[in-house]
């Protein structure tokens, strides 16, 4: 659902008691006037949803990306809730990656979801979204954005374009070969057939060759390995979890984007923790 759709679903359905409040608010045009202004905004305290019904009604009102901080990593789920509750659904979660090494198993599903994030930031989406992080996933590095733009290979139909060069540029890259692929960063080989997992992907892509050709892609099933969409392009990334960079996801928010942050106190209480250790 597009952001035009959203917002009329919102103002014909249930959820237009909500948007009416929003309007109707006294402080809303004075936020919006201030967050167009550039300047800071304390609002509080804002306990339960309300929090998201600010976050919404100003995503509504603003045609710009916005960044909800969370204290807690685990609130980023709720916070997703919430803001559907409000009628948004272009949400982009931007979770932190486990550094314990008990929690190293989550690395492979939180990975995928920071790229597809920076992806979305780095093409200039045409619908502004909403990010949901945390203060410790600000503070983790990610690739710079140029550094991410030459890490991405477009692909389509009828392109003369090798596999083997397409296994030369994915085990550079990090990616494993595998019998079969269940998870982002793997791939395998069958004939003149490629299954890949794109790292920002939510399913595997396969690819078929006519000579040096690519002669057909399509998304698939990985437990019933059935297809589930025919695509005429791919545009893949690849990028090291290990690589350093000492970038963020600040740097990949356009200039009007606005930023909500849950509780500046506990936020910078876990800043300086984070920077301690």
């Amino acid at each position: 659902m597009n952001r035009a759709e959203t917002a009329e679903t919102v103002r014909e359905g249930p959820l237009a008691q909500w948007l009416a409040h929003w309007q109707a608010w006294n402080g809303a045009a004075d936020l919006l006037a201030a967050l167009d202004a550039r300047r800071e905004v304390v609002v509080g305290p804002a306990v339960g949803a309300v929090g998201a019904w600010l976050a919404a009604g100003v995503h509504q009102s603003r045609s710009s990306w916005g960044v909800i901080i969370c204290h807690d990593p685990e609130r980023i789920d709720a916070w997703i809730d919430d803001l559907a509750l409000f009628g948004v659904h272009n949400i982009f979660p931007f979770p932190a990656l486990e550094t314990s090494p008990q929690d190293r198993s989550r690395l492979d599903e939180m990975w995928p979801q920071r790229l597809t994030t920076l992806r979305q930031l780095l093409e200039g989406d045409a619908t502004p979204s909403l990010v949901v992080t945390s203060a410790a996933a600000l503070l983790q590095p990610v690739p710079a954005p140029q550094a991410l733009r030459e890490a991405m290979l477009e692909l389509r139909c009828g392109q003369t374009y090798p596999m083997e060069s397409l296994i030369q540029w994915l085990t550079a890259r990090g990616f494993q070969p595998m019998p079969s692929v269940a998870l982002p960063g793997e791939f395998a080989v069958r004939g003149g057939i490629m299954d890949v997992f794109p790292l920002d992907a939510v399913q595997p892509i396969r690819l078929e060759w006519f000579d040096d050709t690519i002669d057909s892609m399509r998304r698939f099933d990985v437990e019933t390995q059935r297809s589930v969409e025919r695509i005429e392009s791919l545009a893949m990334m690849a990028w090291e979890k290990e690589t350093e960079s000492d970038s963020s996801l600040m740097a990949y928010l356009p200039e009007n984007a606005w930023l909500y942050s849950e509780d500046l106190g506990r936020i910078a209480e876990v800043w300086d923790s984070l920077r301690r250790e």
